[in-house]
C-alpha cells in the first residue's frame, strides 16, 4: 500500500445460531435445500453461511431479506434481523445486527488501519 492509502477493516456479519429453524418456520421449508431454494442460492452455499465456513455477502443478505420479507408480510408478521443476523467486531465481541438500538452498537463499525 502507498502511503497515502489506508484499510479500512469493518467487523463481519454472519448468520446467527438459530437463523435457520428461523428460516426454515419462516418459509414453511423441511429441509437446509428447501430455505436456499427460497433465498436463491445453492444449498452449498447456503450450507457455507451457516456453517460459518463463509460470510453473507450483499447479494446473499439482499435476497435472504427480500424473500424472507415477502414471505413474512403475507402472514402479518414481523421480520426481525437482530434475530437472523450478528456482528463479530475486530475484537470478537458478538451483538446482533440491529439498526436503531443504541444498546447493540458495539462502538465503531469501521476502524482505519494505519498502512
Amino acid at each position: 500500500m502507498s502511503a497515502h492509502t489506508r484499510r479500512i477493516n469493518a467487523p463481519t456479519v454472519r448468520l446467527r445460531h438459530g437463523a435457520n429453524d428461523i428460516l426454515r418456520e419462516i418459509f414453511e421449508a423441511r429441509t437446509d435445500g428447501e430455505v436456499a431454494g427460497y433465498i436463491g442460492v445453492d444449498a452449498s452455499t447456503y450450507s457455507r453461511m451457516q456453517n460459518w465456513a463463509s460470510h453473507p455477502g450483499p447479494l446473499f443478505t439482499a435476497r435472504l431479506i427480500l424473500a424472507a420479507r415477502n414471505v413474512v408480510e403475507l402472514k402479518g408478521d414481523e421480520l426481525n434481523l437482530s434475530d437472523l443476523f450478528e456482528i463479530v467486531t475486530e475484537d470478537g465481541t458478538t451483538v446482533p445486527l440491529c439498526l436503531n438500538c443504541p444498546e447493540h452498537t458495539p462502538g465503531p463499525l469501521l476502524t482505519r488501519q494505519a498502512s
